[in-house]
């Protein structure tokens, strides 16, 4: 039966039971809604805080039709089960402006139903929220004061980069300065900015949708992608024109980015003359305030710590103290009274509560922060990237002039009682 068969009656109450899973998963803070048919039943899956969780089922005898008036919303066929099919559609019954991502995979037990909720009208936070402080927040403020050049925000797939992009973008003045974006999906309306979603199957690419950009007497441009050599060459262009231009790319590592711009076609005197800043980031889970655990450390465990995290000297310990306090005077947690750190020595960390409490819905964890490394562009790093340094001496002179390594973040963090001493351990084990 398809949502043409179903009568006014049954389409009405189809229509709420989808509001209502939408409203549960929108209060449980969900990004991701899996819908997955097996034999005996059809189970729902929530992603919270980066990590799937159960969301109890839904009767065999519905889901058809539900999944046909998701199809409906999304302009889908609703008879067509054999391929995946992926479309969109707007809710606002909820009181919520949401936008749905619905991609629709068939299995041998029925279609795979995931939704991505985006919530366009929630609060841009400001970069400080998001997980940024000290250096670089104050590298990356001065940076969005010029008024040409190219900073470009690494990391995975589904780190928060164009979340980091567009509070990057709220310090610029509109006043004086006209501000576009060219996005896979806006994921977030930003005040007096000009924002527009590809759309493939209309020939609107980035390429394109870039070359029409630069015809409109754009300021500051931000794009979510580097998608290809062409769109890699107009940027790069245009980033030395009176354009600053912020940029997504994916990739697990900021010493990858140079070799994939070589690889998009861009000469090493073009990447140098336009970098500013280089930036790469993970979203992290965010302790739960109310039920964090600390965690006291022997000098045994001082010392394996130390080896680990490449910690061998009082002088770095006396670094993590500095940025530990850095952090906290502007974190303003009132469960944070005093540090984990001396200028010598390491007392403790924070992980999660096994338990939980209410607060947290017993997950130990209330949101998700960001961990980051950012490179700011000075003539010594230009040079060395000109001169196709090999990326070790390139890095080896911003640390020297002070760039934060992303694991030394996630350590104060955990330091601060934000993310957990495990997470710490998860991000040392991964690609960097």
């Amino acid at each position: 039966m398809t949502v043409k068969n179903l009568n006014k009656a049954e389409k009405s109450s189809v229509g709420e039971s989808i509001d209502q899973i939408i409203k549960r998963a929108v209060g449980l803070k969900a990004t991701y809604l899996h819908i997955e048919p097996d034999k005996e039943k059809v189970g729902m899956r929530l992603r919270v805080n980066g990590l799937l969780r159960d969301f109890g089922s839904l009767p065999k005898a519905r889901f058809s039709k539900i999944v046909d008036r998701l199809k409906t919303l999304a302009n889908l066929n609703p008879s067509e089960r054999m391929i995946p099919q992926e479309g969109r559609f707007k809710l606002d019954s909820i009181g919520k402006n949401l936008s749905l991502s619905v991609s629709i995979l068939p299995t041998i037990d029925g279609e795979k139903v995931t939704i991505h909720i985006l919530d366009e009208m929630s609060e841009v936070l400001s970069l400080s929220q998001l997980g940024y402080y000290g250096k670089n927040l104050s590298d990356i403020r001065e940076t969005m004061a010029h008024d040409s050049g190219l900073i470009l925000v690494s990391g995975p797939a589904d780190s928060g980069k164009s979340t980091s992009m567009i509070s990057m973008l709220s310090l610029i003045d509109r006043s004086a300065r006209t501000v576009f974006t060219l996005e896979d999906k806006v994921e977030q309306r930003l005040p007096g900015t000009l924002q527009t979603q590809i759309n493939p199957r209309l020939k609107l690419n980035f390429a394109t949708g870039l070359a029409s950009i630069l015809r409109q007497d754009a300021n500051v441009i931000m794009l979510s992608g580097l998608a290809d050599s062409k769109t890699a060459g107009l940027v790069f262009r245009a980033s030395r024109t009176n354009k600053l231009i912020l940029s997504g790319l994916v990739e697990n590592s900021i010493s990858k980015l140079i070799s994939r711009l070589k690889y998009l076609g861009i000469d090493r005197n073009s990447i140098g003359s336009s970098l500013k800043l280089l930036t790469n980031q993970r979203l992290m889970r965010k302790l739960c305030s109310k039920c964090r655990v600390e965690v006291s450390l022997d000098q045994t465990q001082i010392e394996k710590l130390k080896k680990m995290f490449d910690i061998e000297s009082r002088a770095n310990i006396s670094l993590l103290n500095q940025l530990e306090n850095s952090y906290v005077s502007e974190l303003k947690d009132p469960g944070k009274t005093e540090l984990s750190t001396t200028s010598t020595r390491i007392k403790k960390f924070y992980r999660a509560s096994e338990d939980g409490c209410k607060e947290c819905e017993s997950s130990g964890y209330e949101d998700r922060i960001g961990v980051f490394e950012v490179v700011k562009m000075s003539d010594k790093l230009q040079s060395l990237i000109s001169t196709d340094s090999d990326w070790s001496s390139i890095y080896a002179a911003a640390l020297r002039q002070g760039t934060i390594p992303l694991i030394v973040d996630a350590l104060v963090k955990s330091l601060a009682g934000q993310v957990s001493f495990d997470d710490c351990l998860k991000l040392l084990s991964s690609p960097l």
